[in-house]
């Protein structure tokens, strides 16, 4: 439920849980201020800064940059074939980042969703600043357009009928990319069929039959009167079917697991499955019920896999492959040491199973796990029905709690912060690649943002079905860092209208808006992002203009406009 006084794009009028909006700045005047160094006394006078003067905190500033990625009239994207969206402006030899210029099935379907969720609360009438629902509709076609060509294109990873759906990247004007690469990498159709799902079902609920873009859809993305091999959506969830239990590199590109072997892999085809499995059923398209028997089933399978990742007892060294390795120590700058044992030993959800070969992750700490339950979530934040993968379950906020907690040790950019103000989260604690090559890693614009992005995802589901918080001994340390006076007690319940049910969420809201706020500093004064955020000095580095930075803004921004 999307409550229209609290648009993405300006109108911040109050929420009925009486928490306060940010102020969003003019899309047409952007004041920046060069922030000092920030300590803890001075994070209230940042957060006043933040609300009224960055230009990061601002949706329409945000979009232009993304739009800008989108070929062949972006910015960003000259001379690019229409649909690619290139990861990021970055080239061979520019020096300061490694070649982005390519695109990225994974990378596209993330930020395409985001722009199709702005595009649905610009048709509401809501302002994007220049940008109609049209001109957002444009690129999303494009992009489906792009994607049909594609799946069809003969790759490193095999044909449209051997594997080729699971390749990794593709060059800007629609070619295959030759070069040797982590093959294959699954998450890429499933996020694609994702968004592809969600842009048919809005349409069949908005428009008419006669609609271009109605037509269009169906045609190409369900393959109405054109078979399943012209349907988008149908190919990338038959892959997904037969391929999902087999071998695959993970969102990062550095792990190779078997067995359905990575979280948020298996979080995004299941979600894409299940979207598929109503569209199968749907009246209004050419029902398929061999489909929908094959999707169910493989889903159901994927439910059951993903149990395995949950790591209640907290145990290490689970992630399978070889054992640390002499790239993994506990001693270096990456400062694995300093991460208190009692939140090593937490209960967890684990990235990877069954890992074979790749960068070994002992901490079991991965921004990866937060992508996979936001990524893989439907779009409902009304809900009731109990779900243990939704980004509101109690694992995922065990998850999250312990990653903050784990960043805040490692990254001395973040010292002087606790966990809850805010701390620049990174991939992984492991993490080696420093966004040229390989020395060590640091703090992403997007997963520091994957925080903020599960906490308003709580705060909205809560906000809108009224339902009891539970505290629980796998939520209490989370719950307890957003209402200090929470009491100690590991098991209670308290309903809408206590004074704890509004504290929290009200904690919670302000834990969401610091870790924007935080990022906020390292971004440029028109509002640029960078893929990374240097470890010790917190100068941007790494690809320029990360298209995925910008939709996980984005993303952020529409999570916080669902609190009712």
């Amino acid at each position: 439920m999307v409550n229209n006084s609290v648009g993405p794009f300006g109108n911040n009028g109050p929420l009925t849980i009486g928490l306060a909006a940010l102020a969003l700045v003019s899309s047409s005047v952007v004041i920046y201020r060069q922030y000092p160094a920030l300590t803890r006394s001075s994070i209230k006078q940042q957060k006043k800064l933040f609300s009224s003067q960055t230009p990061i905190s601002n949706d329409s500033v945000a979009l232009d940059h993304l739009l800008a990625a989108f070929g062949p009239d972006g910015r960003n994207a000259p001379g690019t074939a229409a649909g690619c969206m290139v990861a990021s402006p970055s080239k061979e030899g520019d020096g300061d980042s490694n070649n982005y210029w390519f695109q990225w099935p994974r990378d596209s379907g993330c930020c395409v969703r985001s722009l199709l969720d702005i595009m649905k609360s610009v048709e509401e009438g809501k302002d994007a600043g220049v940008y109609s629902a049209s001109d957002i509709e444009r690129r999303v076609k494009d992009f489906f357009t792009m994607s049909l060509k594609l799946q069809h294109t003969p790759n490193q990873s095999g044909t449209f009928e051997t594997g080729g759906l699971g390749e990794p990247k593709f060059n800007v004007d629609g070619t295959a990319f030759e070069g040797s690469w982590g093959r294959p990498q699954n998450d890429g159709p499933a996020l694609r069929s994702i968004v592809a799902a969600k842009y048919l079902q809005h349409l069949l609920k908005t428009r008419d039959a006669g609609d271009a873009s109605t037509k269009f859809a169906k045609q190409h993305l369900w393959g109405v009167g054109a078979g399943a091999d012209k349907s988008l959506i149908k190919a990338d969830l038959d892959y997904i079917s037969r391929a999902w239990k087999g071998e695959t590199f993970e969102l990062w590109e550095e792990v190779n697991a078997a067995n359905g072997g990575h979280f948020h892999v298996l979080m995004t085809q299941r979600r894409a499955l299940l979207e598929g499995v109503k569209l199968a059923k749907d009246k209004t398209l050419e029902k398929d019920d061999g489909a929908a028997e094959r999707w169910t089933k493989a889903a159901d399978a994927i439910t059951k896999r993903l149990e395995d990742f949950w790591n209640q007892d907290g145990a290490l060294d689970i992630e399978g492959g070889s054992k640390e390795g002499d790239n993994v120590k506990w001693d270096d700058d990456r400062n694995l040491s300093l991460i208190p044992k009692e939140v090593l030993s937490s209960a967890h959800v684990v990235p990877t199973r069954d890992r074979v070969s790749g960068q070994p992750k002992p901490t079991q700490a991965d921004t990866a796990v937060l992508l996979g339950f936001t990524h893989a979530w439907d779009g409902d934040v009304g809900k009731k029905e109990d779900d243990t993968w939704e980004p509101w379950s109690e694992r995922c906020l065990a998850t999250l709690n312990r990653n903050i907690e784990v960043f805040a040790a490692v990254y001395p950019v973040n010292k002087g912060r606790k966990p809850e103000e805010g701390v620049l989260c990174g991939r992984y604690p492991e993490d080696v690649y420093d966004g040229v090559g390989q020395s060590i890693g640091n703090p992403w614009f997007l997963t520091t943002f994957a925080v903020s992005n599960v906490l308003y995802l709580f705060i909205a589901h809560h906000a809108t079905t009224s339902l009891p918080i539970s505290i629980s001994p796998l939520t209490h340390s989370l719950f307890k860092k957003a209402y200090p006076s929470l009491p100690s007690s590991q098991t209670a319940t308290y309903h809408r209208g206590s004074k704890e049910w509004e504290l929290i969420l009200k904690g919670l809201r302000s834990m969401a808006e610091r870790f924007v706020e935080n990022a906020a500093r390292y971004a440029d004064k028109t509002g640029r992002m960078s893929e990374q955020i240097d470890r010790f000095d917190g100068h941007m580095r790494g690809a320029r203009e990360l298209s995925w930075s910008f939709a996980s803004l984005l993303a952020v921004h529409y999570a916080r406009q669902l609190v009712v």
